[in-house]
């Protein structure tokens, strides 16, 4: 594997004329172990063709029916929309390939702010290692469509119920899970970029994926797009927002703050596979107790 360096990257980025800057972080000298455990989708390609080959979904009707009124607009962050962050902090997955964990819980609690006025920190631990039991692990992750049902099944508790570990663990929570879990009732899989983008402006956040170059460990700020390295693996996300003007997807990692944009980046249309391989997926109807 050819080693990369700050200064590579930056080369590549002036001779490509990006528009990022970067930062220097641990994961760009990581092993490439401890690379892909930073990671975790796990990209299945047989199960991407198919689902390339689906029939486009009927967005207008999906939104009518998680309750929301169609709109597409140009731009949209969830983080400041109307005034208000519908976006709960940045949270750090370490030593483990859980980033499906990350994703999908970071949407629940977007939606259940956006459905409910409620701020709450949900247990990323108990959706892989209990709703990944029997195919989930920290050095293999996960697939986002294989975590949904079980949202819908059992619900995700607090953090304090389950707290995280970068290890794999056995699936314990708290006696009061049942209790206090928040389940979903609608959930949608969308490969199209055009619907996606009116899903946002209608609804809310979204679970995507993408793959993970070797300079994308040292994004720093702006625009990204892939200028040199070699691919690190599949990675889940959430999908905060975009802006037709910048040409750009606005994405929530699970780095820890110190990354990126305070722990969030932009990426640049037609990047990674990220509105353009991977499906995004919705989740709505939140029911706490």
């Amino acid at each position: 594997m050819t080693e990369i360096t700050l200064e590579k990257i930056n080369e590549a980025i002036k001779n490509a004329n990006a528009k990022w800057k970067t930062r220097d972080h641990p994961l760009l000298r990581a092993s490439p172990t401890e690379k892909k455990r930073a990671l975790g989708l796990r990209i299945n390609e047989s199960q991407l063709k198919s689902l390339r080959a689906k029939a486009a979904i009927d967005i207008k009707t999906v939104i009518e029916d998680f309750g929301r009124q169609v709109k597409r607009l140009n731009e949209v962050d969830w983080r400041n929309n109307e005034n208000k962050n519908y976006v709960t902090s940045i949270k750090n997955q370490k030593n483990c390939g859980s980033c499906v964990g990350f994703g999908v819980t970071a949407t629940l609690e977007s939606m259940v702010l956006l459905e409910h006025g409620k701020e709450c920190d949900l247990s990323e631990s108990e959706l892989f290692f209990c709703g990944g039991k029997d195919d989930a692990s920290c050095s293999n992750g996960w697939w986002p469509s294989r975590a949904i049902p079980y949202l819908v099944d059992k619900g995700l508790s607090p953090e304090e119920c389950f707290p995280y570990d970068d290890n794999d663990i056995a699936c314990i929570t708290c006696q009061e899970r049942d209790n206090q879990a928040i389940r979903i009732s609608k959930h949608v899989e969308i490969m199209n970029a055009e619907d996606r983008k009116v899903y946002l402006s209608s609804v809310g956040p979204l679970i995507g994926g993408m793959r993970v170059f070797s300079d994308f460990m040292s994004y720093g700020e702006g625009i990204y797009s892939h200028v040199t390295g070699e691919e690190e693996g599949g990675h889940c996300i959430q999908i905060v927002g975009f802006s037709d003007t910048e040409k750009c997807c606005i994405c929530k990692n699970s780095w820890g703050p110190n990354w990126g944009e305070n722990g969030f980046f932009r990426i640049e249309y037609n990047q990674c596979g990220l509105d353009t391989e991977f499906p995004m997926w919705g989740i709505a109807k939140t029911q706490i107790q």
